[in-house]
Parts: C-alpha cells; structure tokens; sequence
C-alpha cells in the first residue's frame, strides 16, 4: 500500500512504502580496539526488492566521520578504531530513496555498541598523605587510597585489588592495606616518631581481581605512593642537662636574670609535649626569685625578683623540677618527679647608708620662753648598712624645709631650730612639721640616703578669739544677730567660746543669749531699732578663759526687700545711704527744731496748740533723753527715689504723745514715713 503525502513547503511531494522486514537490524555490537577497517562491510542494508537498481543508500550526517555506506549496495564500513572509553555508542540513520529523492522507506535507526576490552589499568590520586599518631594500636585506621579504573563499570576489568610492595624505610612493615577496600592501618604497635617521623609506601592497584587466569585478557597494574606523617605524643619525660646548679647574685638588685638551665626532650620541638614547665619547689619561702620558660630555647630563666641583702642572707639553696606543658602519654610509666639543686650566693656590694629609724619623732614648743634657738633638739644618724654601725663617710643636707625651720651640721647630723615654730602655722599638718634629711657617701659614684624627721609641735594658748565679721546686718523688725568667731589654737586652748558684752561702749541694750554651737552665739536687741549703724563692744574668751582687746561688731539695720528667716539666710537689703553719725540732738535742740516746724505751719500749730492746750514754757523739761537722733534716710532702687526723716525719740509717758501726732499729721506735705517710737513701739 502506498501513502501520499505533501510537504510543508508544497514543493514536493513523495511516496512512503509499508516497512519492510528485512529494514529493521538490531544494534550492533563492535570491540574495541579491534581493527574492522578491512573487512568489506559491518552492516549491509538491503529492502526486500532486491531486484531493483535504481535504489541509493545513504547515512546521515553524524555517522559520517567514523562510518560511511556504499550508495548502490548498501554496505556500511568503519574507517578507524574504536575506543569505549571515549564513545560507547553510535546512533546512526540510515536512508533508502529514488534517484528523485522519493524515499523508499522510513529512515532506518542504526545503533553500534562498542564493547569493552580491559586497556586502561588503574590509576590513583597524584597526592596521597596520612597520618598517625606514634604509639598507635595495632589496627589503628591511617588513610584509605582509592585508584580508579576507566574501564566499564561492573566489570572483571574494573574491578581492584590493593597490595603494599614497598615501604621507605624498609624494614618491618609498619603497615597493611586491605586488599578490597584500600584501607591502611598500622600493623605493629611500635611507631615511634623520635626515630622516624615519615613513611613512605609503594601501593599497587590491579584489576579483573588480580586474576592472570585469561592469557587474551591480562590484568592491569597501577601503582601510587602514600606518605604516612607520624604524630608526636608526650612520651618523653623532660631532664635539665647537668644535675645541678650553682649561681651568684648580687645583694640589692631586682628583676635580673641569675641563671639559665636547659631541659632535654625528645618530643616535637615547640609543641607542649616538649614545652617545659619549671617550678621552684623550695628555698624561696621568702619569694626572692621566679622562674620561666624561655619559649624560643624551652631554657628555663631564674630571676631575682626581690632585693637581697648579703648581711641578712648570704646563700640560698633552691630545688627545681619540671614537666611538660601537655600530660604524658599512657606508656610512661615512669614518671617519677627529678629535684634538681640551685644553690646560689649572696655578693656583698657597697650599700648606701640608711636611717634608722626611717622616720625620727622630735617635739618641740612653740612657746618663746621653753624654745632655745642655740640648743639642739636631735641628732639624727644614718647608718652603715654593712656594718650596722654609723655610718663615717657621709655629709648631712636638708631634703626639704619648706618653711626654713631648721639647719643640721653637715658632718654630726646635729639639728637645731633657726626659728621659733608655730602650730598654728599652714605647714604644720595635725601638729606635726616634717623635714626630709640627706645622708650622702664621699665615694667616687655617691650614694644617698633619705630620713624623715617629724617635728611635733606642743601647741600653747598665744592665740584669742576673734570675731568672724566685724559687721552684721539686721532686719527692721528683727531682733537677733549671730555671732561667730575663731581661735587659731586647738584643743584645749579654743572653743568654747565665751560671749560678753561691754555696757561702756555699748549704747543700745543688748544681751547674748547660748546657743548649741561652741563657736557661735545670739547677739539679742531687748528694742526694735530704726535703720541705721549700732556699734556693739564686746569680748571673746576661749575655753581657758583668755579673752581679746574690746572688740567692735557694727550692726546695720535696713528695711529689708527680702529675707528668708532660717539661721544659714543673711538679710538681703537694698542699697542704702545713710548719715554714718547722724544728728545728735540735745534737748532745747529738738524744742528749737519743733518751734521751727511750728513757725512754718502756722495752722497746724494753731490746731495743735487747740487740741494740746497751752503752749509750754521753752523753759519746762521736754519728755526727750538727752542722746536722740535725727536720721535722714534714703532709699534708692524701689520705684522713683524718696526721702525720710526718721526722728529718732524716747518719749517719757505724758500727754506730749497727743501733741506730737498733730505734729506728725502736719508733717504729711513733705512725706515723712516713720515719726517717733514710744516706749510702747514706734507709731506706724
């Protein structure tokens, strides 16, 4: 039966026959290897109309390198040697058509299959390193090798067999490998790195299994070279090269190297199995030396950390053992700890002097009349600090003297006073004024020495108290100041203190009144007192009773902006002037001054002359005391500038007060803002 069919581009059109069953070939099979290039064909493609010429034959493309067909009869050829390991298989298509192109039949499949032929031996890995430890167990596992074969897989020819040949250095084999699996493990429990740290062994590899039963078919050997790194572990007990030691050191140095010991070890330099622990195990009680690994030689480095002196200890014996940094091993058995002896002496050098004692007590008294300049008060010494005698080759010099107190002799050490102390002086600290004396050698490189000398001064009583402040401030209105003073001396001779007025000097009545403070009392006025100065004279006395001259407090009383009224608050007035001394008035003053008021206001005299009565006789006795003041105050800084005129008066209780209220409301024109003060309190 025939098909007609049309192709895409209608440019064509062909006849497709039934398959025949002579078109159909199972794939062929071909060795490698095997030259096939002679032979006149490997496959013939023939249709079953085999009377027909007119046929051609044809392979596509991708059979045309390696494989061609001959066009009338059908006969595919190779034209070279094939190699499984490189192609496996050929997929190939095969043509029958007409002369015009017209296909006979389908595109034929062609499938050739190289079979395989053992030409590749085994190969193995270029670097090939193990390693174990020394000392290992038998069967301990180093490293597995594995050589590859490009043979097919699954196959006699890919299947390896491993063997040990060879063994660098030669000798018995530490060594064995597992035939199938390529494993090595040690074979005998002696490795020991310190005679050999590196084996090299010659391994081979050979496939079909190592079987040479075929003689067309012969195994194939590979062979590789596996180098074996043996492990260092700490089975060497560390000794120090001589048995024991001896040093010197000299006496009063520090932080010095005395002696190095070397320690001999066989384990791996610079790991902690051959690192050295050194440990001083007696002798240095006193902690005079340490000891330490050197890390680049594993020396040990014995230091004298603490000065000795030859006089006190003039050889010391010490004991010194050492160990690994890392534990050891489970075959030392022995492992018994080696004491090793340093005995070292003690060099006696030429010391510097020294002061005993280091700091000297000397008391002193302030007073003129106990202190005599001319006398000593100490000789202070240093001492030889190899004889433990004094010393005779020294000159003494002042360290420090801050206040220029003392002088000492250059070759006795004698001091004296080259002025008279002072307890209360700012370079005495809780009684005491210090001296730093220096003791200095004649020798060649001189050496020094340096004491304290504590000079205690007994404090007397040539201090009084006096006042903090000879000016307070007081609110109009209040009526308490407190009063503070201070007495350079101490205990016994200062607080506390004793406040007492002086009545002589003092015009207002004042009175002190105690309080629970020993350096501060109560200054009390008994009246309110007008803005202006008081003087108040009065006197301190300190616990033993001696007191200052008459000493003056000023007091100036102010109205007051404002005023917080706790004991720590000062008084907070504004800026005042004020006459200092004021007007003193006596008693036909004041008349004289009232008729002037008078004179000048005619009607209010009249009215006052009404309401009062008869004028008085300028003769009669005024209600004034004899000491009044009149005060002109002013007062700035509180809205526009005022002034007042504070007529200062002590009333004696008459009918004068009614008279003098008429006078202070005819006063109203020129602002006058306080008038008197009665014995009762001023008027408002």
């Amino acid at each position: 039966m025939k098909v007609m069919w049309v192709k895409a581009d209608k440019t064509e059109i062909q006849t497709l026959h039934r398959q025949k069953r002579n078109w159909m070939f199972p794939p062929k099979t071909l060795f490698e290897n095997m030259d096939y290039t002679k032979e006149e064909y490997i496959i013939k493609l023939r249709l079953d109309e085999e009377t027909r010429t007119d046929i051609i034959y044809s392979l596509l493309e991708e059979g045309l390198n390696l494989f061609t067909v001959d066009r009338k009869s059908g006969y595919v050829k190779i034209h070279g040697i094939l190699d499984r390991e490189k192609e496996d298989v050929y997929e190939l298509k095969a043509r029958a058509s007409l002369p015009d192109g017209t296909l006979v039949e389908r595109d034929l499949d062609l499938k050739i299959i190289v079979l395989d032929q053992n030409d590749n031996a085994p190969e193995f890995e270029l670097n090939m390193n193990g390693s174990v430890k020394e000392l290992s167990d038998k069967d301990t596992m180093v490293f597995t090798v594995t050589a590859k074969d490009k043979d097919q897989e699954g196959t006699t020819y890919s299947k390896i067999t491993y063997k040990v040949i060879q063994q660098d250095p030669a000798g018995e084999m530490m060594f064995k490998i597992s035939r199938t699996s390529g494993e090595i493990k040690v074979s005998m429990n002696t490795l020991d790195r310190e005679k050999q740290e590196m084996y090299k062994l010659l391994i081979t590899a050979t496939d079909m299994d190592g079987a040479d039963s075929d003689p067309n078919n012969r195994p194939m050997t590979g062979t590789g070279t596996v180098t074996i790194n043996i492990l260092d572990v700490n089975d060497n007990i560390p000794t120090l090269e001589n048995v024991s030691y001896e040093a010197s050191v000299k006496e009063n140095i520090k932080n010095k190297e005395v002696i190095r010991i070397k320690t001999i070890d066989k384990d791996k330099e610079y790991t902690e199995n051959w690192e050295a622990v050194y440990t001083i195990i007696s002798g240095n009680e006193a902690g005079y030396f340490n000891i330490t690994t050197d890390p680049k030689t594993n020396e040990g480095i014995l230091m004298v950390t603490k000065e000795l002196n030859y006089e006190e200890v003039k050889e010391i014996h010490l004991k010194v053992v050492v160990k690994n940094k890392a534990p050891y091993h489970k075959s030392v058995v022995n492992n018994k700890i080696i004491e090793y002896p340093i005995n070292i002496k003690v060099q006696n050098m030429r010391e510097a002097p020294h002061f005993q004692p280091a700091v000297k007590d000397v008391r002193v008294s302030e007073d003129p009349e106990v202190t005599d300049l001319t006398k000593v008060i100490t000789t202070y010494t240093a001492t030889d600090t190899d004889t433990l005698l004094a010393a005779t080759n020294v000159r003494y010099l002042k360290g420090e003297d801050v206040d220029q107190w003392v002088s000492i002799d250059e070759q006795t050490g004698e001091v004296r006073l080259i002025k008279y102390p002072d307890h209360e002086s700012e370079y005495v600290k809780n009684g005491i004024y210090y001296v730093k004396i220096l003791a200095m050698t004649d020798d060649f490189s001189p050496k020094t020495a340096t004491g304290t000398l504590a000079i205690h001064v007994e404090d007397i009583n040539d201090n009084v108290p006096i006042l903090n402040s000879s000016s307070e401030t007081l609110c109009y209105g209040d009526s308490v100041v407190y009063v503070t003073a201070t007495d350079k001396d101490y205990f016994p001779y200062a607080e506390p203190f004793s406040f007492m007025l002086v009545t002589n000097g003092t015009k207002e009545n004042w009175s002190f009144e105690n309080i629970n403070d020993s350096k501060k009392n109560i200054l009390r006025s008994q009246e309110i007192l007008w803005p202006g100065h008081y003087t108040v004279e009065l006197q301190v006395k300190d616990q033993q009773g001696k007191s200052s001259e008459v000493q003056k407090l000023q007091v100036f009383v102010c109205k007051c902006t404002r005023y917080a009224r706790s004991v720590q608050d000062k008084p907070n007035c504004p800026r005042e002037r004020q006459n200092s001394t004021g007007t003193v008035l006596g008693t036909g003053g004041v008349l004289v001054l009232l008729l002037g008021i008078l004179l000048l206001l005619a009607i209010p005299v009249l009215l006052l002359v009404c309401e009062c009565g008869a004028v008085p006789d300028i003769n009669q006795t005024l209600p004034f005391e004899q000491e009044q003041k009149l005060i002109i105050y002013y007062t700035e800084g509180q809205g526009e500038d005022k002034v007042y005129i504070m007529l200062h008066i002590r009333f004696q209780p008459l009918k004068w007060n009614r008279c003098l209220i008429a006078l202070a409301v005819a006063m109203q024109p020129i602002q006058t803002k306080e008038y008197a003060k009665t014995d009762k309190g001023p008027f408002p």
